[in-house]
């Protein structure tokens, strides 16, 4: 299997700013953009498209994917999740991430003898997801918090 050339860890920001809270991972994208970030760490904003997330991930030794997810908790509730912790029943003919998902992302770097990344996913539980061009007032309040835990997150990865 071949592997990643690069000790780059990727934050992965995901979603759609036209559907509301969908957008968290963009919008943090560009947050993010302006910090300091730890030594080997790139921003990486993909939308909403598998393949874009594919590129992305191809190549980085550990990646942290930043989206919108409706994991059951409360709307603004940020928690981690890896690989193992996902199971999915979504049908994955789709090159949308909301027609698929990750776990068919990961079946495609199998499929071509590549090995994935390390791969942490930093989900925010939407309050809404709906055609509008802002997030609701709590994720846009936790904003700052979010950034301040993604970048520990990355220095943590990075030891």
């Amino acid at each position: 299997m071949v592997k990643a050339k690069t000790g780059l860890t990727g934050l992965v920001c995901v979603g759609n700013t036209l559907m509301g809270d969908d957008g968290i991972g963009i919008i943090l994208s560009e947050l993010l953009r302006n910090e300091s970030l730890p030594g080997n760490t790139r921003v990486f904003e993909k939308g909403t498209g598998n393949l874009a997330v594919f590129y992305a991930l191809s190549g980085l030794a550990r990646a942290i994917i930043i989206d919108a997810v409706d994991f059951g908790g409360r709307p603004g509730e940020s928690r981690c999740f890896t690989i193992e912790d996902i199971t999915t029943d979504k049908d994955c003919s789709g090159l949308s991430l909301h027609e698929c998902d990750l776990m068919a992302i990961i079946d495609l770097f199998h499929k071509l003898n590549i090995q994935p990344p390390d791969i942490t996913i930093y989900a925010i539980q939407p309050e809404e997801i709906m055609p509008k061009k802002e997030l609701s007032s709590i994720l846009k309040t936790k904003l700052s918090k979010y950034t301040e835990e993604i970048i520990r997150l990355a220095d943590s990865t990075e030891r």
